[in-house]
């Protein structure tokens, strides 16, 4: 009887779908933008977001609109990339409540309504794709539901909801990032809530995004953004291994009798 060690297609593909079903963000490229009123901004040395980094880009300003035409976007090293930014149609940025900590400031400084324009992104975050994470935690809105609307450059536009989750992140005793991300209006106000709501597997150049708040009734024509982050999606050590393997596997074997 013959006995042979070639690997099946199927069996290559569901190593394959094991092998890259997780990512994770070590030593992800991340850059991270904060929006606050004047003297609310993090320091170089604060780490914030749910992708913690320190070296947030902040835009603050008081009594009068955020906006912004092209300015160069630095990393999570502090390191200037191609990547720009340009905000218009903003309102008046604006503070929740006193923060404790700085998770809690990045949350707590929010700018209303507005359309928010990346560009220029580089290979580190197109080559394997990026997540676009972005933040909500406007104290007064809490039981409303964010819309966002983002568009990739040369893209459709993508709708997502967010629920604000009670209570609201800078009033949590202890607060903790929870996902509000959902593909309807209908299923955002019958969960829980959260605080971010979050984009997947992007590749465009670039992208752009608003958004709107819903009571159950109305649309509420302002949205309130405390920040966004942008972080490349990175394969595990494990699952490159993985990978290899499987490669490894699919290489033709002598038959021995």
């Amino acid at each position: 009887m013959k006995l042979s060690n070639t690997v099946t297609l199927g069996s290559f593909l569901a190593l394959a779908v094991v092998a890259t079903g997780t990512m994770s963000v070590t030593d992800a490229a991340v850059i991270s933008v904060n929006f606050a009123k004047n003297s609310h901004g993090l320091s170089s040395s604060q780490t914030a977001g749910l992708v913690p980094e320190d070296n947030w880009n902040n835009y603050e300003n008081s009594g009068a609109p955020i906006s912004l035409s092209n300015v160069v976007l630095k990393d999570g090293g502090g390191v200037a990339t191609s990547a720009t930014l340009s905000v218009f149609g903003t309102g008046n940025p604006f503070n929740n409540q006193t923060e404790t900590d700085p998770d809690q400031r990045m949350m707590n400084g929010l700018v209303s309504g507005g359309t928010y324009t990346v560009s220029g992104l580089s290979s580190s975050f197109t080559g394997q794709g990026y997540d676009v994470i972005i933040y909500v935690a406007h104290d007064s809105r809490v039981g409303s539901v964010l819309q966002t609307n983002l568009t990739p450059t040369g893209g459709s536009t993508i709708t997502l909801y967010g629920k604000q989750a009670s209570p609201a992140f800078v009033d949590a005793t202890s607060p903790i990032y929870i996902d509000a991300t959902q593909t309807t209006k209908i299923a955002a106000f019958a969960s829980n809530g959260g605080y971010y709501i979050r984009y997947q597997n992007l590749t465009a150049s670039g992208f752009s995004f608003s958004g709107q708040y819903w009571t159950s009734t109305a649309a509420v024509t302002s949205s309130a953004f405390a920040g966004f982050q942008i972080v490349s999606i990175v394969p595990e050590p494990a699952s490159l291994a993985m990978l290899g393997l499987c490669g490894l596997l699919m290489l033709p074997r002598r038959r021995r009798a």
